[in-house]
């Protein structure tokens, strides 16, 4: 009986510790991804900023170092880094008007996330604004997040 009251006892201590152990690790993930949605919500608050304001190096610094795949309207590319920032230093046209819409954020852990939602564009030439699905994979690295897929599916024109 004794043996039995111990082994119990010794069952419930560890039950007990693996509990508070998953808990804490649960609440401490809870809290990593509390922060990452907020240093998203950050990065794409300013990436809207840099859309509008026209900051051509900045847009080409959000994305990953290894290159970015575009996808849109099921076309897919991969553009390198370098060829992805001469792009937008030479030959992009900002918006008139830019909103990120209903974006949210899956963060998958410590180096990587999605952003999902849309975002409403009026380009210099268009009578009025028009709306655009947008996902966005990204990966921390270096400790900056940087865009490594980015699907833009708009409307036809």
């Amino acid at each position: 009986m004794v043996r039995f009251s111990v082994s119990v006892t010794l069952f419930s201590a560890l039950v007990f510790a693996l509990t508070a152990t998953v808990s804490a690790q649960i609440g401490s993930d809870e809290r990593s991804g509390k922060s990452a949605e907020k240093e998203l919500r950050a990065f794409y608050d300013s990436y809207a900023d840099d859309l509008r304001e026209h900051k051509r190096d900045a847009i080409g610094e959000r994305y990953d170092r290894r290159g970015v795949w575009f996808l849109g309207n099921g076309g897919k590319r991969h553009v390198s880094f370098e060829d992805n920032k001469k792009s937008y230093a030479t030959k992009w046209n900002g918006p008139k008007k830019f909103d990120w819409k209903d974006l949210t954020f899956e963060v998958i852990n410590a180096s990587s996330a999605v952003a999902i939602g849309k975002f409403e564009w009026q380009g210099e030439t268009d009578a009025k604004p028009f709306t655009c699905s947008y996902t966005g994979l990204l990966h921390r690295t270096s400790g900056q997040w940087r865009i490594r897929i980015e699907d833009e599916s708009c409307p036809p024109k």
